[in-house]
Order: structure tokens, then C-alpha cells, then sequence
């Protein structure tokens, strides 16, 4: 499949270097292409069953396409991170913020249903890009007790 057919299956807007925000400390945005992800994909080393952590994943390409190759859907993967999340603060109890940019209605409720997570603040972003204004916000929760 080509890029332009991956993007519109996968319903996301990743192409092309981006070096706006790179400067001496940062490095520009440039997605891995869908023609590697794809050998990934078919190598038969990540399926449901495993996790995939991409540092530098810029506008997430990486995650949205694995999560579609493997047919494991990110919000069975955020309740997976998000347990880790509370159980690594119960073992070594300290300020522990969860902070989710472009957040969908699925992350929020699950965010909202745990009971010892709690809501601090919501960050309006709807004047960074285009898009859907609605999601352009940064949302940010405590784990535990707090202050």
C-alpha cells in the first residue's frame, strides 16, 4: 500500500518532515515509512499479546499502524499503561501527574472511572492547528491521594 492509502485507512495525518519545533536540542519530526512498519509488522515479533513503547513518536504513526496490524485497539492499551501507571504509585507512593494531549472520549472516560485518579485540569490548545478544536486540549489527572 502507499503512503497516501495508509493515511486514509488509518484515518491520520502524518506525512512529510515537520522541522518547526527542531532546533540544536530537538530533532525534527520525520515518520517512519509505511514500507518499514510494514516488514515490522510482517516479522511476527509484536502481536496483541506484547507491548510496543516508540520514544520519540512524534505524531504517533508508529503506534496507530502497529495497533492496527495487530488488531489491538489503543484504548485496551491505555487501561493496560494506566493500570501499570496506579500500581508503579502504590509501590512507591509520589506526585504522579497523567497528562494526555488530543485525548478521545474513550481515554476520558476510562480516566474518569478510576477512583484514584482524579481530574486537575484541562489546557485549551484549540488555537494550535487545525482540526478537530474540540480535542486540541491537554488534559491533565493525578494519581493517588494528592494534595
Amino acid at each position: 500500500m502507499k503512503e497516501k492509502e495508509w493515511e486514509n485507512l488509518l484515518r491520520i495525518k502524518t506525512t512529510g518532515r515537520d522541522d518547526t519545533r527542531s532546533d540544536t536540542f530537538r530533532y525534527p519530526y520525520e515518520p517512519t515509512s509505511y514500507e518499514v512498519l510494514e516488514r515490522l509488522a510482517n516479522t511476527g515479533f509484536i502481536g496483541k499479546n506484547n507491548m510496543l513503547l516508540d520514544y520519540g513518536c512524534g505524531k504517533g504513526r508508529v503506534s496507530i499502524f502497529m495497533a492496527y496490524q495487530t488488531k489491538y485497539h489503543s484504548i485496551e492499551i491505555f487501561k493496560s499503561v494506566l493500570a501499570n501507571i496506579i500500581d508503579s504509585y502504590y509501590e512507591a507512593e509520589r506526585e504522579m501527574l497523567i497528562m494526555c494531549y488530543y485525548p478521545s472520549d474513550e481515554y476520558l472516560m476510562c480516566l474518569s472511572q478510576e477512583y484514584n485518579v482524579t481530574f486537575v485540569e484541562e489546557i485549551d490548545c484549540s488555537d494550535v492547528s487545525e482540526g478537530e478544536a474540540e480535542r486540541e486540549k491537554i488534559v491533565v489527572y493525578r494519581v493517588g491521594e494528592g494534595e
